[in-house]
């Protein structure tokens, strides 16, 4: 399992930080994640109130791209899913780099 804080995209405002946690996951039936997870979420919910944050909130992305895009979105704070996932989007980031760095040399 791979736990991983969001650094791309615009992001919430401070104060919007403050008040809600986004964390994601991938799978492909949104209820029975919700349901497993459902503990680890309450634990969140519970243990993060004391930094101020009001609220955890979990999105269920139906495959890589649709999580990716939420990542680029800023719409999400954490995304917790095993390593594959994560090496994709760093190899999808550097394919997009990739014709911008050739172009803006000397």
């Amino acid at each position: 399992m791979a736990l991983v804080a969001c650094a791309y995209g615009s992001g919430a405002s401070a104060e919007d930080a403050v008040k809600e946690f986004r964390v994601g996951l991938i799978g492909v039936d949104a209820g029975q994640i919700l349901q497993d997870f459902d503990p680890f979420v309450e634990y969140l919910r519970r243990s993060l109130r004391r930094s101020g944050i009001r609220d955890v909130t979990v999105f269920v992305a139906k495959d890589l791209d649709q999580m990716h895009t939420r990542i680029q979105e800023g719409k999400l704070d954490f995304i917790l899913t095993s390593p594959f996932p994560i090496v994709e989007m760093e190899r999808d980031e550097t394919r997009a780099l990739g014709p911008r760095l050739a172009g803006s040399g000397p």
